[in-house]
């Protein structure tokens, strides 16, 4: 029928009495984050921006034929300045449809639009190295 694939991410800061984390350093959601990993894709890259996130992400895969598929997703998240803001209250989600392309169980391209999160929608496109 097809696979469910589950992920979550918590990003969590710690520096010293008096610090900060400087704002080029601090984790993103939205889009891609810094090291092409898919966030909140509902949103443009680097939407939100602090010290801590949490993201729990759910896919779904399902190949229509030979390395032809399509997928789904639905993404919850969010970002805090201390990491006893990351419950999971008042979370910003999308939700997005895709299709992919595969070479030996390998997901090589894809292509997907984000929406739901209130700003749009977002389309993207991935290659191998970004996968």
């Amino acid at each position: 029928m097809g696979q469910l694939v589950l992920k979550e991410l918590l990003t969590s800061s710690y520096v010293g009495a008096n610090r900060q984390v400087p704002f080029y350093f601090q984790p993103t959601l939205g889009g891609a984050d810094i090291n092409g990993v898919d966030t909140l894709r509902g949103l443009v890259d680097y939407r939100l921006r602090a010290p801590n996130r949490i993201l729990l992400q759910a896919e779904f895969y399902h190949n229509i034929q030979g390395p032809i598929g399509i997928y789904g997703f639905y993404e919850v998240g969010k970002v805090g300045l201390s990491a006893g803001d990351l419950d999971l209250v008042h979370l910003r989600h999308d939700l997005g449809v895709g299709v992919y392309f595969k070479i030996q169980n390998q997901i090589v391209v894809r292509g997907y639009i984000g929406f739901g999160a209130g700003e749009g929608s977002h389309p993207n496109f991935k290659l191998p190295s970004a996968l």
